[in-house]
């Protein structure tokens, strides 16, 4: 894989997956009140990162400290993982800026939710990957029809909707 798109990689993944490190003090994991000095980071962590040495002093701690993070989650992925977050960002930067911002007020509005919540939208976004193309494409389809009012009331309908409970085994 061309080094380049392993760094812009990376750098992505950083900002993408480090969101939560940025918000703190700048104290984490031996990184002092100033941040992370940049030989303190290994070499693999220096060359996936290296777009960033020239302003690294500049960074906020919190910065640094996730594009260390990132660096770290993407030197222990396996080559199938790392494909799939080349795809990933891919993906994102074929986004316009508006898509990029839906999808991080989205993601906001994710964190926000109970864990349980979360739990299950994550379980009914896995029934819904099972689904076959054609039939998740006609959902799609179904659901961009609506117009805006009918959307938002198909969501909280979804919501509301009593859940099923599965004996334990």
């Amino acid at each position: 894989m061309n080094i380049s798109i392993v760094r812009i990689l990376a750098l992505c993944m950083c900002l993408a997956y480090g969101a939560s490190a940025w918000a703190q003090s700048g104290t984490d994991r031996g990184a002092s009140a100033a941040g992370i000095p940049w030989l303190q980071l290994s070499p693999e962590q220096r060359e996936l990162v290296g777009g960033t040495q020239e302003q690294w002093s500049q960074l906020p701690p919190g910065r640094q400290i996730a594009l260390s993070n990132g660096a770290k989650r993407f030197l222990r992925m396996d080559a199938r993982q790392r494909e799939l977050a080349n795809r990933r960002f891919e993906q994102w930067n074929g986004m316009t800026d508006e898509e990029r911002s839906a999808i991080s007020s989205r993601y906001t509005e994710f964190r926000a939710l109970t864990p349980r919540e979360r739990a299950r939208i994550r379980r009914a976004s896995r029934r819904f990957e099972t689904l076959p193309p054609e039939q998740r494409q006609q959902l799609r389809q179904r659901f961009q029809d609506l117009a805006p009012a009918e959307r938002v009331r198909a969501r909280e309908q979804l919501r509301q909707r009593p859940r099923l409970v599965r004996p334990k085994k």
